[in-house]
């Protein structure tokens, strides 16, 4: 935001455009070809999700519309700064304000508006670079952040397991996979059906509007608590991901204008009413409020491009920095951890080592009993012995548990906890995790 076009000259200006187009080159596939034209029938030709970012739109932009543009967007009131990491804000406050501070606070232009996806029941038809025949179906969704994002999350999950089992029960179907598509102002749910023969094309379609309309049929309250405090564990867990922490907060900055961060999800989760919110689902993702392409495998047209600046064509020297030989036989100096954990480790009278490792930022508390054995230790005529021995020292198998047991691992799950096992060569661990405030009932499974 401190730079301006006065250190930009138009010979620099116009090699980066270069190098920008030949980036655009080597990205471009007929498959990336064929998805812009895809989201130019879901979104229209105009909408900014639909416009191409490639190398012929910038072939013939210029210094003044690249300066005026930075001038115009490119201001402090309408940019958020997003730090995490081990700091103290304290310090950090004081270098955000001198690095951003003096920056003049300009009158910004205003947001491009971004409309809905055209969902009005058409059904298209294409050549595409795919190996099988593919159904896609394009269904409304929430914009990122806004209410409903909960309701959806469980109708997607619902509708994959659902398509999962018609791929279990129709051999015609080769696979399946449902996902959210589009910018985060207005995403679209894709659901794709990938079939052996293009005649089963229209078939995988309605098998999708079949699936929707029997969403969570023969799931049990049970399964479907359980489900939701799986759902609330993802949000906590997303929180303690620290890589992807700044991006979702960056994303609520931007789209959201509430307070609220994960808890309006979480709440949604505890609040929603969700035989209403089912209905609702299953009227939505109708074929009437659908756009379905159906694609087979072919050459598409392949867009024209004009031909970019050639590798190695300007003379424009890289800059690196510099390098002291010497430097590869001085020992590097690691500073110290800034961490402020420790682990304690001790030994119970009956031989059991325990290791407790605590962290006091994390949401999420994890329990594991690990046992130094495993398919390495299987004697040659018993494959998989391991496995079985595991499998049977599951709490779901062959136990029974008393009525109060029962109750407690059903709170339990309806609260997100997740019971695991692993098998490796030379060690079997058998773990449960959940939220921190529920710690001891984690210990105790």
């Amino acid at each position: 935001m401190r730079a301006t076009c006065e250190q930009l000259d138009d010979a620099t200006f116009e090699r980066e455009r270069e190098v920008v187009r030949a980036e655009g080159r080597q990205t471009s596939t007929p498959g990336t070809d064929v998805m812009l034209d895809i989201l130019e029938e879901v979104y229209g030709k105009d909408h900014p999700y639909a416009r191409p970012i490639t190398s012929d739109e910038i072939a013939a932009a210029t210094r003044a519309e690249a300066c005026a543009f930075i001038e115009k967007y490119y201001t402090p009131d309408r940019a958020y700064v997003v730090i995490t990491g081990p700091f103290e804000p304290a310090g950090i406050r004081g270098q955000v304000g001198r690095a951003f501070g003096p920056i003049a606070r300009k009158a910004a232009a205003p947001r491009t508006p971004v409309g809905p996806p055209r969902l009005d029941g058409r059904v298209t038809s294409r050549a595409a670079p795919v190996t099988r025949p593919t159904a896609l179906v394009f269904l409304t969704h929430p914009a990122w952040g806004a209410d409903g994002n909960v309701k959806f999350a469980v109708g997607r999950q619902a509708l994959a397991n659902g398509l999962q089992a018609a791929d279990d029960e129709h051999d015609w179907i080769t696979g399946t996979n449902v996902w959210v598509g589009g910018g985060g102002r207005a995403r679209v749910l894709v659901v794709a059906v990938e079939v052996k023969k293009a005649a089963q094309l229209r078939r995988a379609a309605n098998q999708v509007f079949a699936r929707a309309d029997r969403l969570l049929a023969g799931t049990t309250a049970g399964e479907f608590s359980a489900s939701l405090g799986e759902m609330t564990m993802r949000y906590v867990e997303s929180w303690d991901n620290l890589p992807a922490r700044g991006q979702w907060i960056s994303d609520f900055m931007q789209y959201t204008d509430h307070n609220w961060f994960m808890l309006k999800e979480m709440r949604a989760i505890t609040n929603t009413n969700w035989g209403v919110a089912i209905t609702q689902l299953k009227g939505v993702m109708s074929q009437d409020r659908s756009h379905v392409v159906l694609l087979t495998p072919g050459a598409s047209p392949h867009r024209t491009r004009a031909a970019a600046i050639p590798s190695g064509s300007h003379d424009v020297t890289p800059w690196r920095a510099p390098v002291d030989p010497a430097d590869a036989d001085r020992p590097v100096v690691i500073a110290a951890s800034t961490v402020d954990a420790e682990i304690d480790e001790y030994t119970l009278a009956n031989g059991l080592r325990v290791q407790l490792a605590p962290d006091p930022h994390s949401p999420i508390v994890d329990a594991r009993l690990v046992f130094p054995v495993g398919s390495a230790h299987e004697p040659r005529d018993r494959p998989y012995l391991a496995t079985a021995a595991t499998r049977l020292l599951s709490p779901a198998v062959g136990q029974k548990f008393t009525w109060s047991t029962i109750l407690k691992l059903d709170w339990a799950m309806s609260h997100g906890t997740e019971l695991g096992t692993w098998i490796g060569e030379t060690a079997t661990v058998f773990s449960a995790r959940g939220l921190a405030h529920w710690g001891d009932w984690h210990v105790w499974h």
